[in-house]
């Protein structure tokens, strides 16, 4: 009989603070907003393990509160999970990572250490009986001692990556690009396995008592001879991707884009499940008894009674990466990447999703206008909501690009600015009239102060006083082209400018001031030269800067002049939006949901700018990510070394070589533009020494 394990894996091809303000002593994050980019689930006895952007997290089974599990791991990128009982009072986990090969844990994940060791690519992982079998770009591997040594089981397989595996009586199954192999449970020798397949790059294999099913690239396929044949299982999925497939108790679900289907007939015929909850692509699922676990862009779902019940499980999850926030009254409004609107009316102790109506859940811009909430998103243009946020329609909108970058109220107008062009309404929405007479290059970012208009574009920086019929150009004393963002204080102006690294060379940004109006700029020169300020925020005679590339926030008391570091508490990750809430200062980021800081604390403790070296060899996620066209990749490491930066596809092979020569210690930023790419996942591939981390992208052309 097939040899079963209590702990369900796959790979996926994808205690609320409530503290007064006056008892935080440095950055906290605040309730949320909830939610991660899952890539992969594993689902124990009593536990359940998932695959973040930022590691390991897992809850207890029925009470759902997520924590880090991370140490030990050097690679945060875990593909899969599974699970080996040697005795019935030990269990010992494992946790598949790109690049780093497989980790070891035997007390629950409270600690991990090396198992399979080395640069591995490991896709996949399978326990049966005192068998571990790991998957990936090197083929199979397989450890008969409990994960303290590994043998590869190569003979006559073929495949350039293996996808998943499966096991079944005496037989062993390997399905990726390339088709299908079976084997002994010795791993050796293995057969071609693909009769019948007109599509051979396999994602997923399960068993559904003898019966084989795959989901490839062109739907799924059915084997009732063990793989010797195989006929199309559901016309109805033909020419689709098939991300996901799981098998528990005789009924068989599967996921096509955002999409979840199930079936109690071998696959013969499907029936839709997706709820309105569901809009991001489906990255992972898992099935236990009657319980569906879904992983998506923005986080865990449960559906109980074979998916007809459904319910949110991203408590503890505030992984979530944040494009804009904005203030109205006492509230907070916060736009994410891959989950939509969220709110919060008590200074981010506790979040609401607001995305009911939204097509597209990466927000990128809001603005209010009056009673009116304006949402701009990455694929489908501009969203209206009348009761801030609760329900959304998408406007008729009037642009022949629906990526929305740029979302300003200037009084009783607003402009929107996609990757072409700047466009304006005089009618709250309804119509719109081009506003970039004057303007070169692609918009983005636009600020309202008084009578000027501000515009940054890939040229420079660009004003107008007529409201936005003209625009002249503004870049006298700037010296990079890159306009990321600007703000007032007093009578004096600011803007944050950058220039992109040529031939793997670094990013650099710098910070400019304008006593005249915006008309002509001068250099702020200070510990911000070279850096890349993507928000600003202002108090009084304080400004605030919140940098791009993972250096923390900045303040300053003398207009721009000199800064100092207010960073203590806060991650190394991106900030993309700092606002003033009362008396708190609040930094979105990417990939750590929202921070928060007593502007008074803020004040009183700022400190000059930190000189020591990076401790600790770090790849940060890239941002933004998704993304189209470019994205900005970041990493540290403590000492000069040979760094080799790399972008491989799903199949290992390397699509891009961003840098391959010695380093400095140090902060190193640069930007990467995809040339000739189709879109899909792609791997950030950081070696300097011996130490290898690895980070998942996603290109959307």
């Amino acid at each position: 009989m097939k040899s079963t394990s209590p702990f369900i894996a796959l790979f996926v091809c994808f205690v609320n603070w409530v503290l007064p303000p006056s008892s935080i002593a440095q950055w906290r994050q605040t309730g949320g907003p909830n939610g991660a980019y899952v890539y992969s689930i594993g689902i124990g006895d009593s536990t359940i393990f998932i695959g973040t952007m930022s590691g390991v997290h897992r809850a207890v089974v029925g009470d759902i509160h997520w924590t880090k599990a991370n140490n030990g791991l050097s690679n945060p990128l875990v593909t899969a999970f599974a699970a080996l009982h040697p005795s019935p009072s030990q269990t010992s986990l494992f946790s598949a990572t790109y690049g780093n090969g497989v980790f070891r844990s035997t007390d629950n994940g409270d600690l991990w250490t090396p198992s399979l060791a080395g640069g591995h690519r490991i896709n996949a992982l399978i326990v049966d009986d005192n068998r571990i079998y790991a998957g990936g770009n090197e083929g199979v591997f397989l450890s008969s001692d409990g994960g303290d040594s590994w043998s590869p089981i190569n003979e006559g397989l073929r495949l350039n990556y293996v996808f998943a595996l499966a096991t079944y009586d005496s037989l062993v199954f390997a399905a990726g690009d390339g088709g299908i192999y079976r084997s002994s449970k010795s791993g050796t020798p293995w057969s071609y396995q693909s009769s019948g397949l007109t599509n051979t790059r396999v994602l997923r294999i399960v068993v559904a008592d003898s019966i084989l099913l795959v989901g490839t690239h062109d739907g799924i396929y059915r084997s009732t001879d063990l793989g010797s044949s195989w006929t199309v299982a559901s016309p109805q999925f033909a020419g689709q991707l098939v991300a996901n497939l799981v098998s528990a108790n005789g009924h068989l679900f599967s996921s096509i884009s955002s999409s979840i289907w199930h079936s109690t007939d071998f696959g013969n015929t499907w029936e839709g499940l997706t709820p309105s909850m569901l809009i991001s692509p489906i990255q992972g699922l898992a099935a236990v008894d009657s319980n569906l676990y879904v992983a998506d862009g923005s986080g865990f779902y449960i559906a109980s009674d074979h998916g007809t019940k459904w319910q949110i499980a991203n408590e503890g999850l505030a992984n979530t990466s944040i494009n804009t926030l904005i203030t109205a009254g006492d509230t907070l409004f916060a736009g994410s990447q891959n989950a939509g609107l969220f709110t919060s009316s008590d200074n981010g102790i506790s979040w609401q999703s607001r995305r009911t109506g939204l097509s597209d859940l990466n927000v990128r811009v809001l603005a209010l206008q009056d009673m009116r909430l304006f949402a701009g998103t990455a694929c489908c243009g501009l969203f209206l909501s009348d009761d801030f946020g609760i329900q959304w329609s998408q406007l008729n909108n009037q642009f022949s690009d629906s990526s929305i970058r740029v979302l300003e109220v200037a009084s009783t107008r607003i402009f929107v600015g996609t990757t072409e062009s700047l466009f304006r309404s005089d009618d709250q929405g309804v119509s719109w009239q081009s506003a970039d007479s004057g303007l070169t290059g692609a918009i983005r970012t636009l600020s309202c102060f008084d009578n000027v208009l501000l515009a940054g574009t890939s040229a420079g920086v660009f004003r107008s006083t007529d409201e936005g019929i003209s625009w002249t150009s503004a870049n006298s004393g700037v010296a990079e082209s890159h306009i990321n963002a600007f703000t007032v204080c007093g009578d004096t102006f600011l803007v944050s400018a950058m220039s992109y690294g040529i031939e793997g060379g670094p990013d650099q940004g710098n910070v400019y001031t304008s006593t005249d109006s915006g008309c002509t700029w001068s250099s702020a020169a200070s510990v911000l030269a070279g850096r890349i300020v993507a928000s600003f925020a202002v108090k009084d005679n304080y400004i605030f800067a919140g940098l791009q590339d993972g250096g923390g926030v900045y303040l300053s008391s003398d207009g721009g002049m000199s800064w100092q570091a207010v960073m203590e508490g806060l991650p190394h990750v991106g900030i993309t939006t700092l606002v003033v809430l009362g008396d708190d200062l609040f930094a979105a980021t990417t990939g750590s949901s929202v921070w928060i800081r007593p502007l008074s604390e803020i004040i009183m403790g700022a400190v000059d700018e930190p000189t020591a070296l990076p401790t600790e060899f770090r790849l940060d996620q890239n941002y933004p990510n998704p993304f189209n066209p470019s994205t900005n990749i970041s990493f540290t490491i403590p000492s000069p070394s040979h760094v080799a930066l790399t972008v491989h596809d799903v199949l290992g092979r390397t699509v891009s070589t961003l840098i391959d020569d010695d380093r400095a210690a140090g902060f190193h930023q640069m930007r990467w533009v995809p040339e000739k790419l189709s879109s899909g996942i792609y791997f950030i591939h950081l070696k300097a020494g011996r130490i290898i981390q690895t980070r998942k992208s996603i290109l959307m052309n």
